[in-house]
């Protein structure tokens, strides 16, 4: 799996437009964006991957 496809998992609207007809977490992204102010969780996969 590339960063790409890792990112398009978590958040297609993030690599892709904002009117992309699919969502894989839109509850989650959702809950985290109301709660944090940010989607938390795609940020910190992303962090790990990055290191790993």
């Amino acid at each position: 799996m590339t960063h790409s496809e890792l990112r398009y998992i978590l958040d297609p609207h993030n690599v892709y437009e904002p009117d992309f007809p699919g969502a894989t977490f839109r509850v989650l992204k959702e809950k985290e964006t109301k709660l944090y102010g940010e989607y938390c969780t795609r940020q910190l996969v992303l962090e790990v991957w990055d290191e790993g």
